[in-house]
């Protein structure tokens, strides 16, 4: 596609605009969603795209050529069924278990987030448990697919529990909020309240020890539908990539790499290769077409 626009004269991001969409090409079916072109708005816009020179070497810092490139990132989404185990504890603080892994991605981290989000809690206040076959289903550990099926068995667990609670709070005569509709119920930093009357409420706590209640846990899970039979599913974005090559030496640096990230997981090192690559022919004029770009492919 870079190829193409400098030999058609048109500025690469244009080209790509053109030629978006509006249905998969390949299928024919409609995209779940699709908002590249945002996502070129965004990332151009925060690199100083538009006041770029688009004739290579035109930009320099004294030896070094200078080159801005881009590049589009698509990455299949995937999805399996997965389940969860989440505690309330009479503290206040919550458990919650799935049997998947973390082999560096983040799970510990995103999950403890999706889960303090559901419950009301503050993340310091979440303890997330994992990596225990005895514990509720997981996918295997792949294919950027934890997010989506974790994710989703992890929220809808502890939306169960924090529902379980809240129902807890309106049917006890004893509660501040006994008598109120349930939907009018949220929970914010362990404490529950009306929505249009914070004042209005008790904590995680105070609702447990009225009810003389050690723990409350909810099970929950997910398991995918007919969407990917039913839509195009990707997740997608673009990458900016700027970069400086020594003129006599033929070393290339990054200096920066801008993703513009619809999902997360493996998606974020899509088109990093083909950015750098397409800022290395803008700084040096040098077409590479293979991995590793080295200095003597430069020279």
């Amino acid at each position: 596609m870079d190829e193409l626009a400098y030999d058609l004269g048109i500025d690469p991001i244009e080209l790509r605009l053109r030629n978006e969409p509006d249905r998969d090409p390949g299928t024919g079916a409609p995209f779940s969603t699709r908002r590249l072109r945002e996502c070129f708005r965004v990332g151009s816009r925060t690199v100083g795209w538009d006041g770029r020179d688009p004739e290579p070497r035109s930009a320099r810092d004294g030896d070094w050529l200078l080159g801005t490139g881009v590049a589009v990132a698509s990455y299949h989404t995937q999805r399996a069924p997965a389940q969860a185990l989440a505690r309330l504890d009479a503290d206040g603080t919550a458990i919650v278990q799935c049997a998947t892994s973390d082999m560096g991605p983040g799970t510990y981290t995103s999950m403890t987030q999706v889960a303090a989000d559901a419950l009301g809690l503050p993340v310091p206040g979440v303890r997330f448990q994992l990596g225990d076959s005895t514990m509720p289903l997981s996918p295997p550990h792949g294919g950027s697919m934890t997010m989506a099926s974790v994710g989703s068995a992890v929220q809808d667990t502890c939306d169960k529990l924090r529902r379980q609670a809240v129902r807890l709070a309106v049917e006890d005569p004893g509660s501040p909020l006994h008598g109120a509709s349930a939907d009018d119920v949220v929970v914010r930093n362990g404490r529950l309240h009306l929505r249009d009357d914070p004042g209005r409420g008790e904590t995680y706590r105070q609702l447990l020890a009225r009810a003389d209640r050690p723990h409350l846990e909810a099970r929950g899970g997910y398991a995918p539908g007919d969407e990917q039979e039913r839509f195009s599913t990707h997740a997608y974005g673009a990458v900016f990539a700027q970069v400086a090559v020594d003129e006599r030496l033929g070393l290339v640096r990054i200096r920066r790499v801008l993703g513009v990230v619809k999902g997360l997981g493996e998606v974020v090192i899509v088109g990093v290769a083909p950015a750098i690559a397409n800022a290395v022919f803008h700084a040096t004029g040098r077409r590479v077409r293979e991995l590793p770009i080295t200095a003597d492919a430069l020279l």
